[in-house]
């Protein structure tokens, strides 16, 4: 921070004040929540899909 003249730590101020303010807004929590929802999604698609494959043979048969 020795280097820190007053435009960096005009950024750092603003930045800091913006990260504050988005972590009172509850908008972190939203964004949470839709990552939780997409997460559970792709679950469910990645486990059809896996069992999907299993049943019919995967496409590829191993020759061991």
């Amino acid at each position: 921070m020795t280097n820190a003249k007053g435009a960096s730590l005009l950024f750092l101020g603003v930045l800091i004040i913006v990260v504050g303010w988005l972590v009172q807004s509850g908008i972190v929590e939203w964004i949470l929540d839709v990552i939780g929802y997409i997460l559970i999604v792709s679950g469910i698609l990645a486990a059809v899909v896996g069992l999907f494959q299993m049943i019919s043979g995967g496409g590829r048969r191993s020759r061991y």
